[in-house]
């Protein structure tokens, strides 16, 4: 079995190679996990996935997760602490009963955004600049509509759960617990713990029985 652990934010391989550059931080992106998936020998057919990613760049997320599924191997998919936005995506790549979650962990989904919109380069717009910001704003708007529907589509299918419920609370973007997770199928129960039990401690002094 191969373990996968997505523990930063998904970006593009320009931005991570800028990251680790500029601000010496690092970013998961779809050839990361390409080269993971090369370097897996041909016989080892199990991926152990672990997520703690607050998600990022939508196109790479999609990357990743089509990757993954087209792998051909069985996934199993566990979340450590923050599986939020694009990272959900990524969760989904595994069946139900093969998805997890810590009962600590917070999951959120939410409506895909733009960062940043440059309304204007000058401080005075004419009638025909202003329509032509109208053009673009309409534009994104429609992108980022498609891309709401294409993700509602995806965890309906993933999920099992109501699209209104769903949609109810991409709108509200917070976080929620594991038992909600479970409620809507994004995961099918929680990581129990596994660490031993205290056992009775035995002197060393103890007096050995006579035989």
């Amino acid at each position: 079995m191969a373990k996968l652990s997505i523990y930063n934010e998904i970006v593009d391989e320009e931005t991570k190679v800028m990251l680790q550059d500029w601000c010496g931080t690092d970013g998961v992106c779809f050839k990361d996990i390409h080269e993971f998936l090369n370097s897996m020998e041909d016989d080892d057919k199990e991926i152990d996935l672990h997520l703690h990613c607050p998600g990022g760049d939508c196109i790479e997320g999609w990357a990743i997760y089509d990757a993954l599924r087209t792998s051909g191997k069985h996934i199993t998919a566990t979340i450590d602490g923050e599986c939020a936005s694009m990272a959900t995506i990524i969760l989904l790549a595994a069946p139900k009963e093969r998805r997890f979650g810590n009962k600590n962990a917070r999951l959120c989904i939410h409506n895909p955004c733009v960062n940043f919109i440059d309304l204007c380069s000058t401080e005075r717009l004419t009638a025909d600049e202003l329509e032509q910001l109208k053009t673009k704003l309409t534009a994104q708007q429609l992108s980022l509509v498609e891309e709401q529907n294409k993700i509602l589509d995806l965890y309906v299918e993933r999920t099992g759960s109501d699209r209104g419920a769903l949609q109810s609370l991409m709108n509200e973007d917070k976080y929620v617990d594991m038992e909600k997770a479970i409620e809507l199928g994004f995961i099918s129960a929680t990581v129990e713990p596994n660490t031993a039990s205290k056992k009775p401690h035995k002197s060393k002094f103890e007096k050995i029985p006579e035989i």
